[in-house]
């Protein structure tokens, strides 16, 4: 079994931005690769994505508007995924 590393964190806490986090070098990244969580939105999931180059990404409440999954904001998020990945 291949073990992931997982980085969560919510952008916008104590000045943290996606830009200045970066997964951990003393340790390297697992032969599972890295999933990523935490205040992710569409607007932010392209540069989230080439700062940590996860394997997966857990999305939940970027998604979703008053409460409920937003079909507008999940496209949108599919969309910039899929641009990023070319």
């Amino acid at each position: 079994m291949r073990a992931a590393f997982f980085i969560g964190f919510c952008v916008g806490v104590a000045g943290a931005s996606i830009g200045r986090l970066r997964p951990p070098r003393s340790t390297g990244v697992p032969p599972g690769g890295v999933w990523v969580a935490g205040g992710i939105t569409p607007d932010n999931v392209s540069q989230l994505l080439a700062a940590f180059e996860p394997v997966g990404v857990d999305v939940s409440s970027g998604v979703e508007e008053a409460g409920r999954k937003s079909p507008a904001k999940i496209q949108a998020m599919m969309e910039a995924v899929r641009s990023h990945a070319g």
